[in-house]
């Protein structure tokens, strides 16, 4: 590959010769048959221009010194780059510790070999004895150095005993994963870890002190029932509790038969407006119940409530895990609006 050349311009205002050497070509003499003689007028004024730009030098110059150094740009890009692991080094690294606890035994050679620079130690005598009974999940990962990620896997594992599989736990695997030649790579056979902590101040949703819904809430609770009916249970249309201009479809196919509003915690936000947070149990046509949390925006508007908004993340408490202390807000409706859904409020949640 040739070197890379840099030219510099010559005294002239030409480049230097492109033989290597260093030589600088003469600059070229002036015609004597172009030679004019200047005006005393136009010498006059070409000083008068020269100077000028010489004091405008130096007062550019002196302003430079005057003014205060600017502060120095930080960039922040990589400030959180130790806390990112990228898509396909967590992908690679599940892959990498499912195979680890799978292939043992005789075959392990051949399905560990192209995942690991070093082949992990196994034991032949426990071919198909440990399986893997779910999905692999990424659950945390740290930046050792450059292309160096140290990867955690939870895994949930089954053992064979007796005849059976039984359930052996769920396993957190941190392995370390190399970027080599553009590749990726387990550097060794991963170590099992501790179980994540609950955190010591663990962020709390708002709204947490959850009450059964009273009478006197009849007409919102109503709505909260009655759109939640439509989009988990393909009751009712959902567009007959939405604002206007608010879009919300329902779940097809609907995964439940039956939904109930248990408990909520209702805050108001504005003049006829409130956030609620509801929980409530729903069951399939198998009977198998499902404890759900959503949070609701909600307005007040011609006499009746509708659904502004939906969402799975509540709010969490700007008090960093002080239960709320958001008390109940009462409909000021005098007008029921009409409806055909009853609220239904189990009592507890195993109801």
């Amino acid at each position: 590959m040739s070197a890379l050349r840099l030219t510099r311009p010559s005294a002239n205002g030409q480049a230097h010769n492109g033989n290597g050497n260093g030589a600088v070509d003469a600059p070229a003499r002036p015609d004597p048959r172009r030679t004019t003689t200047a005006r005393p007028t136009t010498q006059l004024a070409a000083r008068v221009g020269l100077w000028a730009l010489v004091g405008l030098g130096a007062l550019g110059g002196l302003v430079g010194l005057l003014r205060p150094a600017a502060e120095p740009t930080v960039s922040d890009a990589g400030s959180s780059a130790d806390d990112i692991v990228p898509p396909e080094t967590a992908g690679f690294a599940e892959v990498a510790v499912t195979t680890w606890v799978e292939a043992q035994g005789d075959d392990a050679d051949s399905a560990l070999g192209p995942l690991y620079a070093q082949d992990p130690s196994t034991n032949a005598g426990d071919t198909g004895r440990r399986r893997v009974a779910g999905d692999a999940t990424t659950i945390g990962a740290r930046q050792v150095q450059d292309d160096y990620w140290a990867v955690t896997v939870a895994v949930p594992v089954e053992e064979a005993v007796d005849g059976g599989w039984q359930d052996a736990g769920t396993w957190y695997a941190e392995v370390g994963i190399a970027r080599s030649d553009g590749d990726l790579v387990a550097v060794a056979e991963p170590a099992l870890v501790p179980a994540p902590v609950e955190p010591a101040d663990a962020p709390r949703p708002a709204g947490d002190s959850l009450v059964i819904p009273s009478q006197d809430d009849e007409e919102m609770a109503n709505t909260v029932q009655g759109f939640l009916s439509a989009l988990l249970a393909n009751s009712g249309d959902v567009s007959r509790y939405l604002a206007p201009d608010v879009e919300i479809l329902p779940i097809t196919p609907a995964p439940f038969t039956e939904v109930a509003l248990q408990r909520w915690d209702v805050t108001p936000v504005d003049d006829g407006e409130a956030r609620v947070r509801a929980l409530a149990r729903a069951r399939s046509a198998g009977g198998v119940p499902r404890t759900l949390s959503y949070e609701l925006g909600l307005a007040e508007r011609a006499g009746r409530w509708e659904v502004t908004s939906l969402s799975g993340a509540p709010t969490i408490d700007a008090d960093e895990g002080a239960p709320s202390s958001a008390g109940t807000v009462q409909s000021s409706t005098t007008t029921t609006a009409p409806t055909t859904t009853s609220v239904s409020i189990a009592s507890e949640p195993g109801a």
